[in-house]
């Protein structure tokens, strides 16, 4: 991941770092935990979080599956944090 902190919208750019050599017909599942999902090797996902008091602890989840179907999965945080709401008298 690029980052793993930032404002809404949070573009993240995601950097697959499996033990999986990528010519030997590994398959790769993404779950951005914000009903996305993607299949693609090295994704990039934007998160949002539009409300005003309470940022957004979102788990993402790579599981990676070998050609011989043996699999294995991780799960990193981020945060997105909550939009400011202005306000003047």
């Amino acid at each position: 991941m690029d980052k793993t902190e930032g404002c809404n919208p949070l573009p993240i750019d995601f950097t697959n770092q499996s033990s999986t050599i990528s010519s030997d017909s590994s398959s790769y599942f993404w779950d951005f935990n914000d009903g996305s999902y993607s299949q693609e090797e090295n994704p990039e996902h934007t998160f949002y979080n539009t409300d005003r008091t309470h940022d957004s602890i979102i788990d993402i989840t790579l599981k990676a599956t070998s050609k011989n179907r043996c699999n294995d999965d991780t799960t990193k945080s981020i945060t997105v944090y909550h939009r400011p709401k202005a306000n003047f008298d």
